[in-house]
């Protein structure tokens, strides 16, 4: 059926139905009221944005246009990681400082509503890293590292790498297990990720976690010839740990990227900075993990000026952050549209239970 049994009443958010042209109007009982299409889809919000981008470099392709927020330990451009590119901003608030990035400020006028937007990926575990050179990078053999069982092999080495240009390489031919060791510094009743890449020539190895009482965490890996990946959270269970890497037996492997993070529960804060003199405006707290997640927030200008700009801060004062942004924008909301579809039945008892369907679309602009 169409949608000419109903009547406009009023404004354009209210409907009255009127009964077919041969009907009475008192034979209908009404039945349900439905979405046309499928009943469980909320009522939709249409919105149309300006042409404008008032953004310069949102998706983060030039080495520019982005400064620092509070002093970041790092705020850099990264290649080979992002949303729909190949780059993105990589934010590291280790020093918990309200630390962030803004973008290059932008003329906005008062009363006029923006919509900011764009992707953003948070890694779950921002907490200080416990570990010391974790990437082999340094020393030979790499510092921060201890020989265990005196392998008969315990270098640095560039033959086998998983990122940058060395790993650890630890053989042992005869005897007992040997490797490496490392001491950890935990809080009490903490979550902790540890995530490490091997490669194994032969055999097996194993990576010990010391949780900080004695009580060891073992993890057997059997994958050889091939970088493979290793993550896993434990609870620490006192304040002294150790992170063991030794072979299964008469071995040999490589190890790089080795992480011992707190998993801390990061929020990154987005800010919309007033025109007329930067004054930070809050708008949105996102906290999705490990992927990359788009957001969108709308924020009306209250006094418009040559100074507003956009904002992506650690939340906390307390707690570390690591994340990067991408495909960020800022544009002009022009209008706000809500349009629902739905479907009334209704039973006409003249005609033993035949059933008519008025439907209808409203839309409130």
């Amino acid at each position: 059926m169409d949608s000419s049994y109903i009547t406009e009443s009023g404004s354009n958010t209210t409907s009255q139905l009127s009964a077919p042209p041969d009907k009475d109007t008192e034979f209908f009982t009404a039945g349900r009221i439905q979405d046309d299409e499928n009943p469980t889809d909320p009522i939709g919000m249409t919105t149309t944005l300006g042409d404008t981008e008032y953004v310069t470099n949102g998706d983060m392709e030039l080495d520019s246009d982005w400064s620092e927020v509070n002093s970041p330990e790092t705020s850099e451009q990264v290649i080979d990681f992002g949303n729909s590119g190949d780059t993105s901003w990589h934010v590291v608030d280790s020093t918990a400082s309200y630390g962030g990035i803004k973008n290059a400020t932008f003329t906005s006028i008062t009363a006029r509503e923006y919509r900011v937007s764009g992707y953003y990926y948070l890694l779950a575990n921002s907490g200080v890293e416990l570990v010391t050179n974790g990437g082999m990078e340094s020393g030979t053999p790499p510092t921060g590292w201890t020989q265990l069982n005196s392998p008969d092999t315990f270098e640095r080495s560039g033959v086998q790498k998983h990122s940058d240009s060395y790993s650890l390489h630890v053989i042992k031919l005869t005897g007992e297990q040997a490797g490496a060791t490392q001491n950890l510094s935990f809080t009490t009743e903490k979550t902790y990720r540890v995530s490490l890449w091997y490669y194994l020539v032969t055999d097996s190895m194993l990576c010990a976690i010391d949780k900080g009482d004695s009580t060891l965490d073992y993890n057997w890996f059997s994958q050889q010839g091939a970088w493979t990946h290793f993550t896993k959270d434990i609870i620490s269970t006192g304040t002294d740990g150790i992170i063991y890497l030794v072979t299964g037996g008469e071995d040999e492997f490589y190890v790089d990227d080795v992480s011992v993070r707190e998993v801390n529960n990061p929020v990154i804060r987005t800010v919309f900075t007033r025109g007329v003199d930067g004054m930070g405006q809050n708008i949105a707290w996102v906290s999705n993990y490990d992927e990359w997640t788009y957001f969108e927030a709308d924020y009306t200008e209250t006094q418009g000026g040559d100074s507003a700009s956009v904002a992506f801060i650690n939340n906390s004062g307390t707690e570390p952050i690591e994340f990067y942004v991408d495909d960020i924008s800022v544009k002009e909301v022009i209008n706000k549209y809500t349009e629902i579809e739905f479907c009334i039945q209704a039973t006409d008892h003249a005609e033993l239970g035949e059933t008519y369907e008025f439907r209808v679309t409203k839309g409130s602009g």
